[in-house]
């Protein structure tokens, strides 16, 4: 090295002289590149590298990523991975399962005092505080509810539910009006003396007031029963219950609901048999066949009028991967699949993440295109107790545009 200086010769006696830095040419090349080319580069990096490092180079860079055009475009190329909330723990993990199945564990970094309730588009919602007794037997809400970014560390505190709803039958779901690019949180809540459940709805940094949706258009069953699950997809809420086989979407923009049967499954599948799940944009149910193995995957193509549509089917052969001895030391001998529980869509869409039904332990991953199996965290992860959701890192910000 000659420390910022060239030979003239390099035969007998050795001069220099002195070079200019080259920073400046460095940094015209960068800036001379059109916006449009770098976009498209940044566009594929993570988001976290995005926030912690990239926005800092220069200020077109940071002018670029926190363009709102751009944070959705990112969000279209992340990669959800898994989030487990191990019951409240405040070392809530994020798994990314990359190529080759490979897998890699994060610490959120998010003090989450309470179990994660539903996630959408990077932010959590989950709630603080705790109940408190009065009088006894008088159990008095003291909880709020809060929407945050783990990544910007960014957070929103939800309006008090109105007087009146009953704390115990709080069922708070997450949603996005793609159009508006605005976030809302939806509860339902069973008021005093009130046949039928009311739904409400919240825009995230905007409303000051819980306000009433039309659900008239749902049938007496769609009304008077709380759904057991709901999970958002693109521009939809859906209201899954276990009580019949109807579905519930909410489009988030226009606040309408719609109802429509779910997939053909066979007469033999229980309620237990069927799953269901966000895979990449859209609404995903798997069904256990009766030969306990044998799954098949449908989507849910259109929202409006339900219209599903078959996607694989995959056998998760459970006897060959105890035989290996894959889930030696923590798998019950007399488990079968009836342990499995679905739980979310990874990598793209090419993964079903498995957690098991009676024992703690690692998550079980399947890549249904490779017909891989593989295991997600280790054999002292809980995952009986644990909560665990999709979840992508995003710039995603909870200010209204």
């Amino acid at each position: 090295m000659t420390g910022g200086k060239v030979p003239i010769e390099r035969v007998g006696h050795t001069h220099y002289k002195t070079a200019e830095c080259t920073k400046e040419k460095k940094r015209s090349i960068i800036l001379s590149l059109p916006v449009e080319i770098i976009f498209n580069i940044l566009v594929w990096i993570p988001a976290d590298i995005l926030y912690n490092s990239m926005r800092y180079v220069c200020r077109q860079w940071y002018n670029i990523v926190c363009d709102p055009v751009f944070i959705q475009e990112q969000l279209i190329h992340s990669s959800v991975g898994l989030i487990v909330d191990n019951n409240g723990s405040a070392r809530t993990q994020y798994f990314e399962v990359g190529k080759m199945n490979a897998t890699r564990s994060i610490e959120l970094g998010y003090p989450f005092r309470r179990r994660i309730d539903a996630t959408c588009d990077g932010l959590v919602l989950f709630t603080e505080g705790q109940n408190r007794m009065v009088h006894g037997n008088h159990v008095t809400n003291n909880q709020a509810v809060c929407v945050a970014n783990p990544l910007t560390k960014q957070k929103v505190t939800l309006p008090p539910p109105p007087p009146g709803c009953r704390p115990a039958h709080f069922y708070y779901s997450l949603a996005c009006s793609h159009l508006a690019r605005e976030y809302k949180v939806v509860f339902t809540c069973l008021s005093h003396g009130c046949q039928f459940f009311d739904w409400m709805v919240v825009t995230v940094g905007k409303d000051q007031a819980w306000r009433l949706i039309d659900s008239k258009k749902l049938s007496d069953l769609g009304r008077n029963y709380s759904p057991n699950i709901r999970l958002s997809t693109v521009g939809f809420l859906y209201l899954i219950y276990n009580r019949y086989a109807s579905i519930v979407a909410l489009d988030v923009q226009s606040e309408t609901f719609y109802e429509f049967p779910g997939p053909t499954v066979p007469h033999s599948s229980d309620k237990d048999a069927v799953s269901y799940l966000v895979r990449r944009n859209y609404l995903s149910c798997i069904v256990r066949l009766e030969s306990g193995t044998i799954l098949n995957v449908w989507e849910l193509s259109d929202p409006i009028s339900g219209g599903w549509r078959k996607l694989y089917t995959f056998d998760f052969d459970v006897p060959k991967y105890k035989s290996s001895g894959m889930f030696k030391g923590w798998f019950s001998r007399r488990a079968d699949f009836m342990c499995f529980l679905p739980k979310a869509w990874v990598n793209n869409g090419q993964v079903v993440v498995f957690r098991l039904f009676h024992n703690p332990g690692p998550f079980i991953a399947h890549n249904v295109e490779t017909g891989a199996t593989f295991l997600i965290g280790s054999r002292y992860l809980d995952s009986l107790h644990s909560v665990s959701h999709g979840y992508a890192w995003s710039l995603v910000s909870l200010s209204p545009i």
